[in-house]
């Protein structure tokens, strides 16, 4: 069985972080392989908050609030199909609203539910 691993660079946000109201910045995105993992990390200029859902089947969510993609090659597509892993696919895309968001989206090959072990730390 694979595992994806989602890493979410920096530590979990205290509520004087997140109440701040400061738009954070996703910095980089790299997608790490290995033969029995693969794994997302996400670089935030601050801690974020984050949602992680998985709305269907070959499909995992990654919603960073309060967020935005500054530099274009951070917003690019990262297409894994390449790598003998379960992520075919990396999009990441900004939401716009009342507050603005950044999506990251992996679609998978397996069209079922993965072991997901998302963490917030330090970089």
């Amino acid at each position: 069985m694979r595992t994806l691993l989602l890493l979410l660079a920096l530590q979990a946000p205290s509520a004087d972080q997140l109440d701040a109201g400061e738009v954070r910045e996703l910095c980089r995105v790299d997608f790490v392989y290995a033969p029995a993992t693969s794994r997302l990390d996400l670089f935030t200029t601050d801690p974020v908050h984050y949602t992680l859902t998985q709305p269907r089947p070959g499909l995992v969510v990654v919603t960073l609030d309060n967020a935005r993609v500054r530099v274009k090659n951070v917003g690019r597509d990262l297409p894994t199909q390449y790598f003998s892993s379960a992520i075919k696919e990396v999009r990441v895309h900004p939401v716009e609203g009342a507050s603005p968001s950044v999506q990251v989206e992996l679609h998978l090959r397996a069209r079922r539910r993965l072991a997901l072990h998302p963490r917030q730390q330090d970089a």
